[in-house]
């Protein structure tokens, strides 16, 4: 005997409001999706991968609930606070000025007489070679070494300012160019490498934006010239080109000098 199932009054299963409908006829909707999937199962499994693959696709484009993710870029290796900082070179340099113009004074008050025996010693057995040597080795292979301390020790001793300042910048270019083959030829080694990666990342990272300012800046100030020698090596700038720049290490040689002498004067 049959007996007819009753359905409660409103909740026809075979009726369904316009809506549903609607989004079932849809391609993009859940119902035709899921029907996709069971019509795509029976014809097999490699249909039925398709046929996941395919409505993923199109429900992820259609689906107005997608999420956008921003899109980042790498931070690169230099940004903005890499620039140059003219004002914080400047403030370097004149720093640098006054601290020579007082050690050379202090040292002239406090160590007068022993440093003009020593001075005759440095220039008794150097003479002015001595001085280029004392600029050759930091330029060159970036030695702690105050080399403006060699011209005031020739100045002290006898040498004439302008044979100080010749004696001091030939040893300077000499260094450089030995810097910059260093960089030429070393630049894939260990060493080098580990160098320019601590003491000379900033040098370095000026140089690869800045290939010519760098080298002229750190010719003429506090920057650490032995260090833009190498760079320049290893960044492939000519030589003719990096001796031409490094000739502003002249004025360099002259001014401090000029200031030394203008701290010995202010005591004698």
């Amino acid at each position: 005997m049959a007996h007819a199932l009753r359905t409660p009054q409103g909740c026809n299963p075979l009726k369904g409001s316009s809506n549903s409908r609607k989004d079932a006829a849809e391609p993009g909707s859940a119902a035709t999706e899921l029907a996709s999937l069971r019509t795509a199962s029976l014809a097999g499994p490699g249909a039925a991968s398709e046929s996941r693959q395919a409505p993923l696709a199109r429900w992820t484009l259609s689906s107005p609930s997608a999420i956008v993710l921003p899109v980042t870029t790498e931070p690169t290796s230099l940004d903005a606070s890499d620039d140059f900082d003219v004002r914080r070179i400047i403030i370097r340099l004149v720093i640098a000025m006054v601290v020579l113009v007082a050690a050379a004074m202090t040292a002239m008050i406090v160590f007068r007489d022993e440093l003009t025996a020593i001075s005759k010693v440095f220039v008794d057995a150097l003479g002015g070679p001595g001085i280029s040597l004392g600029y050759m080795l930091p330029d060159a292979f970036t030695v702690p070494l105050p080399n403006d301390a060699f011209t005031f020790f020739g100045y002290i001793g006898g040498i004439p300012f302008w044979e100080c300042v010749m004696w001091g910048s030939i040893g300077s270019l000499v260094g450089g160019s030995l810097g910059w083959c260093i960089g030429r030829l070393l630049q894939r080694t260990q060493g080098y490498q580990r160098v320019m990666a601590t003491r000379g990342k900033e040098i370095q990272q000026l140089f690869d934006r800045y290939a010519t300012p760098t080298v002229l800046v750190a010719a003429l100030t506090p920057l650490p010239y032995s260090l833009a020698c190498w760079a320049a090596g290893a960044g492939g700038m000519r030589y003719s080109w990096f001796i031409f720049i490094s000739l502003s290490r002249i004025i360099k040689v002259a001014l401090y000098l000029y200031l030394i002498e203008l701290g010995i004067v202010q005591i004698t």
